[in-house]
């Protein structure tokens, strides 16, 4: 389980070090917005944003897929 903000969190399944990867990914652009919009990210935009970076390592060539599950709630 990890809480990505105040009012987000996510529970994994998976391989573990893509899982850190992505995390980390998701918690950096929660920052990001609530710097440049002095309000929280909104859960569907921060999941859709995730889930646009994972398909973009499945559709690329070179680099592999990530093998991690998300459970969001917030």
């Amino acid at each position: 389980m990890y809480m990505i903000d105040d009012h987000v969190a996510c529970a994994v399944a998976g391989i573990m070090s893509d899982a850190n990867i992505l995390i980390n990914t998701a918690w950096v652009q929660a920052q990001r917005y609530l710097f440049a919009y002095q309000e929280p990210m909104p859960v569907e935009q921060l999941v859709q944003s995730l889930c646009d970076t994972k398909q973009g390592y499945t559709q690329c060539g070179g680099p592999q897929p990530f093998g991690v599950s998300f459970l969001f709630a917030g």
